[in-house]
């Protein structure tokens, strides 16, 4: 799917506005850090995820695979 490449580029668009950070800075520092390696943000960033593509079925069911808005977020594999 394209939403995790869409929420990746605007998180590194938002890290570059208003830290100065570049997106190779900013993902050293990621798994530096191993942020990825923490349960509490991974569950957070797959709930963001969730409501995000929830929003754009919403604005656009036919845009999701042809899903016409069923299934709803619950029945994606995320």
């Amino acid at each position: 799917m394209l939403m995790p490449v869409l929420i990746s580029a605007i998180a590194h668009d938002w890290v570059k506005m208003n830290h100065g950070y570049d997106e190779d800075s900013f993902k050293a520092a990621l798994f530096k850090h191993r942020i990825y390696e923490n349960p509490e943000v991974s569950e957070h960033m797959q709930q963001k995820q969730m409501e995000l593509m929830y929003m754009a079925m919403q604005q656009n069911p036919m845009g999701m695979g042809g899903m016409g808005g069923m299934g709803g977020p619950g029945g994606m594999p995320y």
